[in-house]
C-alpha cells in the first residue's frame, strides 16, 4: 500500500533534481487565452412563434430522479512545472446518489493500492515541465495513472504547450470518464443535465480552416477531435441506452448565435446572447407590464458552421432552447432575470419540460440539479487543491507570485 501525498511528493523532488541539469523554459505565451471560445454555429427556428410562455402544463415529472454532471479545475504554478488539478462529480439529489473522480477518500488515507495508482480511468492531475526532462522521469510519472503528463493525443506537454487547452482537455477527459462510468451503470436515473453545452463547437476549427491549417493549432486540434469524437459516441450510447441527455449552458456571453440566427435577420450584428436576451426581456415587460418566465425555441444548432464536421464523424444536430427565469417577480428590470441555453439531442417537449421542473418546478431559476452539482465538484477540486499546496509545503519547490497570492486567498477564506 502506498501513501499517495508521499508519492507526489516523490515526483516532485525527482524533478528538482533533474533541474540542476537542465535551463529553465518557462513561457508566458503559453498562458494567454486560446482562441476556442464557444460556441459557433447555425442557429435554424423550428416554430413560426419563437417566444412563448411555459405554464404547468409544461413542467413534466422527475420523481424517478434527475442525475446533474459538472467538472472542476484549478491552477498550481510554480516557475518549474505547471500543474493543472480537474474534479468530476455526478449527482442524483432526488436518490441522494454520487460518483467523484478522484475519490476523495483514497487521497487522505494510506489504502491507495497499487490497483488504484494504475487506475488510468481517473488522471485528475496535469503535470506540464517547464524546464527540459530526462526521458526516464517521464517513463517514471507515466507509471503514476493518475497524472497525465500527455494530450489526448499522445504529445508531450511542455513549456510551450497552452495552459488553458491543458486545463480544457482535463475537464474533457473527465467528464468523459464519468458520462462512462453512468452508461455501464443500472439502477440510476435516466434523466442526465450537463452543466454545459451537450457538446463542444469551440471556434478553434473554423479558425484553423481558415488559416490553411496552420501547424502551431494542430496540436490543439487533435486532441480536441479526440475528445468530441469519444463524447458524440458516449451521447449516442447513452441516448440508445434510454437516458435523456441534456446541456445546460450559463455563460452566455461567450456565444453570438441569436444574433447571427434566422429570427434576428441581422438587426442586433453580433451582440452576445446575453445581451440579445436582455433586449428581449426588457421587450417582454414592457409589452405585458410585469416579468415573466419566457422560452425561445426550439431551434436547430448545425455543427457545420463550426466546422467540427470536418474532422469528426457522427456528429448531430442539437436542438436548442433559450431560457429565462425572473428571480423575483416583483421586480420589472430585465437585469432580473437569469438566462441559460438549453441543448439536446431530439425535437422532444419533454426535455424543456425537464429543465423547467428542476428549475421552476424546484424553487429556482437555474435547475436545481446543476447548482447543487456545481457546488459539490467545486469543493472536491479546492478539497485536491488544498492537498496539492500541503504536499507542495513539504518539498523544495517555490511557487509563483500569484499562486502564493491565491493561496493565501483560499486559506483566508
Amino acid at each position: 500500500m502506498v501513501d499517495i501525498a508521499e508519492m507526489i511528493v516523490d515526483v516532485l523532488e525527482r524533478f528538482i533534481k533533474n533541474i540542476s541539469l537542465t535551463s529553465s523554459l518557462r513561457s508566458e505565451e503559453s498562458r494567454r487565452l486560446l482562441p476556442v471560445l464557444d460556441e459557433d454555429g447555425l442557429l435554424i427556428s423550428l416554430d413560426e412563434k419563437d417566444l412563448w410562455f411555459p405554464g404547468k402544463d409544461d413542467i413534466r415529472s422527475v420523481e424517478d430522479g434527475i442525475i446533474g454532471v459538472d467538472s472542476s479545475s484549478r491552477v498550481v504554478d510554480t516557475p518549474y512545472f505547471f500543474i493543472g488539478i480537474g474534479a468530476v462529480s455526478a449527482l442524483d439529489r432526488i436518490f441522494n446518489r454520487s460518483i467523484d473522480c478522484p475519490d476523495i477518500t483514497l487521497l487522505y488515507s494510506t489504502i491507495y493500492t497499487p490497483d488504484n495508482i494504475s487506475d488510468t480511468d481517473c488522471k485528475w492531475l496535469s503535470l506540464v515541465p517547464e524546464v527540459s526532462i530526462d526521458k526516464n522521469l517521464l517513463d517514471f510519472i507515466m507509471d503514476r495513472g493518475f497524472i497525465n503528463i500527455r494530450s489526448p493525443a499522445g504529445i508531450e506537454y511542455d513549456h510551450r504547450y497552452n495552459k488553458y487547452a491543458v486545463l480544457n482537455e482535463l475537464r474533457l477527459m473527465l467528464e468523459n470518464r464519468i458520462l462512462y462510468k453512468l452508461s455501464e451503470m443500472g439502477g440510476w436515473s435516466r434523466i442526465l443535465l450537463i452543466d454545459g453545452p451537450l457538446y463542444h463547437t469551440p471556434s478553434l476549427f473554423n479558425l484553423y480552416i481558415e488559416k490553411s491549417r496552420p501547424p502551431e493549432l494542430k496540436p490543439y486540434i487533435d486532441s480536441w477531435r479526440i475528445l468530441l469524437g469519444e463524447r458524440i459516441k458516449l451521447l449516442r450510447r447513452l441516448i440508445d441506452k434510454g437516458y435523456r441527455v441534456l446541456g445546460v449552458v450559463k455563460r452566455l456571453e461567450y456565444s453570438r448565435l441569436l444574433s447571427r440566427s434566422t429570427i434576428s435577420s441581422g438587426r442586433y450584428n453580433d451582440l452576445n446572447d446575453h445581451a440579445y436576451l436582455t433586449i428581449t426581456a426588457y421587450n417582454v415587460i414592457k409589452k405585458y407590464g410585469g416579468v415573466k418566465p419566457f422560452i425561445l425555441g426550439p431551434f436547430k444548432l448545425s455543427p457545420s458552421r463550426s466546422g467540427i464536421d470536418v474532422f469528426i464523424s457522427g456528429v448531430f444536430d442539437k436542438i436548442v432552447y433559450y431560457v429565462a427565469i425572473p428571480r423575483i417577480k416583483t421586480m420589472p428590470t430585465p437585469n432580473n432575470y437569469i438566462f441559460y441555453r438549453v441543448e439536446s439531442a431530439s425535437h422532444d417537449m419533454g426535455d424543456i419540460g425537464v429543465v423547467l421542473a428542476d428549475s421552476i418546478g424546484s424553487g429556482s431559476a437555474i435547475p436545481l440539479s446543476i447548482l447543487l452539482v456545481d457546488k459539490r465538484v467545486k469543493g472536491l477540486s479546492r478539497s485536491l487543491y488544498y492537498f496539492i499546496t500541503r504536499v507542495l509545503e513539504n518539498t523544495s519547490i517555490p511557487l509563483t507570485y500569484d499562486s502564493m497570492r491565491s493561496i493565501e486567498g483560499y486559506y483566508s477564506g
